[in-house]
């Protein structure tokens, strides 16, 4: 008798649960073979998939950096299962190179017939491929799926829409703005500094254009449009910022105006706003002194100190550190005669920061 037969006696002559126990034990070894087998065989994968990538940036490189100042010779073509990856390049050179280099780029996609691949990854692939698809067609100023791009900046997530938006702006600039504007609103997700790069990517004129008119219909999220109006336009900016913050009732486009503002136009504004009711706007109105103020507002911001707010006491004592002329022994100055206990505390955190900071200045 051998072993196993020795062992299945056994368990035929024991309890049922010791050949359930018995079975189990088998087929964990089993699962635990398929399981190693399945582990090399993803290893094997993902190695041979590492090995015809570098193949490919090897051979594919020196091409596409070369189009920066003039046409490769001579191309290699492009499989199928390579579109994917020789988009993901192109389009990486894409954000890169200007002017002649941008149309020599076009031109080896067309002459590769990598072109006629684009819609069907639009159309069928997975996200993946479709935003790889959707930046393509931007970079080609292809006019294909623009029907498609309002909808899809709407409605999918941040980086999918703001890819469907640069496409929009990159294929049709003057068409867009309107529908820009529109986004800009509406995907309040959206970093302004994503949107101030895609509408340095449209007109700008016309962007500057649509962006006041907006604004002057005071709707909806106009301070979140006013955000941007130093992007377009400063000049106009400016006389546009003051006739807001003087004539608007809106507390948010007020607090707004007093944080963007840059000239020292806005100084009445900010001076009467310094004891508006609302908490918040005496802490912009006091931000705002301390980058446009002078000496006039040294007492203004001095009485801030006391504030009720802490907020409103931080910017208080911030805005007189950044008034130009003022120094430490000012501060010191300004906190040994103040009256309020609050505001010698925040002066005397501003004051400790400040010195950090002259530190650190001088050691550069």
């Amino acid at each position: 008798m051998n072993g196993m037969d020795y062992v299945q006696g056994f368990v035929s002559a024991s309890d049922p649960l010791l050949r359930a126990a018995f079975y189990i034990g088998l087929s964990l070894i089993f699962i635990t073979i398929l399981m190693i087998g399945f582990i090399l065989a993803m290893a094997f994968y993902h190695l041979l998939r590492d090995k015809k990538r570098r193949r490919f940036i090897k051979r594919w490189k020196p091409l596409l950096t070369e189009t920066a100042f003039n046409m490769p010779a001579d191309l290699p073509s492009v499989s199928p299962r390579e579109t994917e990856l020789f988009l993901v390049f192109w389009n990486h050179y894409h954000q890169f190179l200007k002017g002649d280099a941008k149309t020599r780029l076009n031109r080896i996609l067309r002459d590769l017939k990598v072109d006629s691949r684009v819609l069907h990854m639009y159309r069928k692939g997975n996200k993946k491929k479709k935003l790889q698809a959707i930046a393509t067609f931007g970079n080609l100023l292809d006019v294909t799926i623009w029907d498609d791009l309002y909808p899809l900046a709407l409605k999918e997530d941040m980086r999918f829409s703001l890819i469907a938006a640069r496409t929009m702006v990159q294929v049709r600039p003057a068409r867009s703005v309107d529908n820009l504007i529109d986004l800009v609103k509406k995907r309040r997700d959206w970093p302004l500094s994503s949107v101030m790069v895609l509408i340095k990517e449209a007109d700008r004129d016309v962007v500057s254009e649509a962006l006041f008119k907006a604004i002057k219909r005071n709707g909806a999220h106009t301070s979140r449009l006013i955000m941007l109006l130093d992007t377009v336009s400063p000049d106009r900016a400016e006389e546009l910022i003051l006739k807001l913050v003087d004539s608007t009732m809106d507390e948010e486009i007020i607090s707004t105006c007093l944080h963007v503002a840059t000239g020292p136009a806005i100084l009445v504004s900010a001076r009467a706003y310094a004891s508006h009711s609302r908490w918040f706007i005496r802490a912009k109105a006091a931000s705002c002194l301390g980058r446009l103020g002078n000496e006039e507002d040294v007492p203004r911001l001095t009485a801030l100190l006391g504030d009720r707010e802490w907020w409103v006491r931080y910017r208080a004592a911030e805005a007189l550190s950044a008034l130009p002329f003022m120094d430490v022994a000012g501060l010191k100055e300004i906190r040994d005669i103040h009256e309020d206990r609050y505001g010698r505390d925040i002066l005397s955190q501003i004051i400790a920061e400040r010195a950090e900071h002259d530190q650190l200045a001088r050691q550069d």
